[in-house]
């Protein structure tokens, strides 16, 4: 499926080595290559008017998810860099613009996206980061035909919002059914492995057990945020931990909207005889406060989260004078900094603008922002949004593979005529016909009042496709 290269694209590819604005770094030709130690600055956006336009929504300011957003925020504009260091879309240079949703799915939300809709023409959407954002935002860009692409919304139940004929949204993230497997195989095996009976009366915080044959946790029960992220994720839990030998003991809803006190919710799954574990599926602050509640009963039981509260301002919300109520969590997370040659490649790239490990789903988002430039270009449109969909998946799972340091390279293979195969950061962003991606997943521990730098465990993806 070849397209012709323009006059323009020519003209665009021999002026790839363009020397950044920040500091000594440049991005080179295909391959962007990127000398290190380069202060953390903005890179340089486009203010071309004949610029391709791709939307981004963050919560920026406010809700519950704003540590989220600065990062993703930080590594569009990384991407945007790269890609018009490399010639651009089509020959043209691409802009960012983003919209501050706040977290929330209501007005903010939607009036947001219907600016970048119909003020900016974009032609694609990254986030939002909530799963009910997302619901909320699908069918704006659906009726529009603009590709949506979600990094961090892991709902199951997005993945039937739209016909697998017809759809427009997509994720660079796994769903919550995975997830919801990945906290399963912790609560059978233990943070480290080993299967242990761990009856309520021999569990510590540290997740120790009593050295059994059965599962780690023999019971769970599932504190919950009441909305599609914690339901969805809470059900699929519910139906398929009983087949692998253990007991649901008790499910409690922790109301969405963040509350002073959860003691009541944590006498509910406390019970009368407390349960072996507990799984927890909240948001940062929603979380904190039901571990200081839960801390206050001085109950011993393990307690597992998940991607919700992977962030900073779960640990520091839960400190209570000198203490960290996070302590001793373990939780899961999409693996979003695998061990593998394209995180590498991205790492670097990251790091020329912003030291250190990249955050959590920083890789998923500059994976949805390359694989919307890569889509257009192959669509060789940017009129046709039902090409530029379809071309998602030609970019995505077929052809000669290239890495998240090489758009230009594939630029160029695909001006030449060839099938790509983009692999990304976050992994192989092979796409089913329902939008979604397999992804394997970590486990995390809190302790000391801060993330162990690396994770516990990891979870490949064959591992939880087994549970059913």
């Amino acid at each position: 499926m070849g397209y012709r290269r323009s006059d323009a694209a020519r003209i665009a590819h021999r002026a790839v080595a363009i020397a950044l604005a920040c500091g000594a770094v440049a991005m080179l030709t295909a391959g962007a290559a990127v000398e290190e130690g380069c202060s953390p600055a903005d890179p340089p956006k486009s203010t071309s008017p004949d610029a391709i336009p791709i939307g981004v929504s963050l919560a920026l300011t406010g809700g519950e998810l704003d540590t989220f957003a600065a990062p993703l925020r930080d590594v569009v504009r990384v991407a945007e860099s790269q890609i018009n260091a490399n010639g651009g879309i089509l020959g043209r240079p691409v802009t960012f613009k983003f919209n501050d949703d706040g977290g929330e799915s209501g007005d903010r939300l939607t009036s947001g996206i219907k600016g970048l809709l119909e003020r900016d023409k974009v032609l694609g959407l990254i986030g939002p980061i909530g799963s009910g954002q997302v619901a909320a935002a699908h069918s704006l860009t659906s009726a529009a035909k603009v590709l949506l692409l979600a990094p961090s919304a892991t709902a199951t139940s997005l993945s039937t919002v739209e016909p697998q004929g017809d759809r427009y949204l997509f994720r660079t993230t796994p769903n919550d059914d995975f997830q919801a497997k990945a906290v399963i195989k912790l609560a059978l095996s233990g943070p480290f492995g080993g299967k242990a009976d761990a009856g309520a009366g021999d569990a510590s915080a540290d997740g120790g057990g009593g050295g059994g044959t059965g599962p780690f946790c023999k019971s769970i029960a599932l504190a919950y945020i009441d909305n599609d992220y914690g339901r969805g994720m809470a059900d699929t839990i519910a139906l398929l931990y009983p087949k692998q030998g253990g007991v649901v003991a008790a499910k409690v809803e922790l109301p969405e909207k963040a509350a002073s006190s959860y003691e009541a919710q944590v006498t509910s799954v406390l019970g009368s005889t407390p349960p072996s574990c507990i799984v927890l599926i909240a948001y940062e602050k929603i979380g904190a406060r039901f571990m200081i509640d839960l801390r206050a009963k001085n109950a011993s039981v393990p307690v597992f989260g998940t991607d919700g509260i992977f962030t900073p301002g779960f640990i520091t919300s839960s400190k209570t004078g000198t203490e960290f109520m996070a302590d001793g969590v373990y939780g899961t997370n999409p693996d979003t900094n695998p061990q593998s040659n394209e995180f590498v490649q991205f790492k670097k790239v990251f790091n020329a603008y912003y030291p250190g490990e990249p955050p959590t789903f920083t890789a998923n988002t500059y994976d949805a922002a390359i694989l919307i430039a890569l889509a257009i270009q192959r669509a060789g449109t940017t009129s046709d949004r039902a090409r530029i969909r379809d071309a998602l998946f030609d970019v995505s799972s077929k052809g000669t593979v290239f890495g998240p340091s090489q758009y230009g390279e594939a630029v160029q293979a695909m001006l030449n005529g060839q099938d790509i195969d983009y692999k990304g950061a976050s992994g192989d962003c092979d796409f089913s016909d329902n939008g979604d991606v397999k992804g394997g997943f970590i486990v995390w521990k809190v302790e000391k009042g801060a993330f162990l730098p690396d994770p516990v465990r990891r979870f490949k993806p064959e591992e939880l496709e087994g549970i059913k």
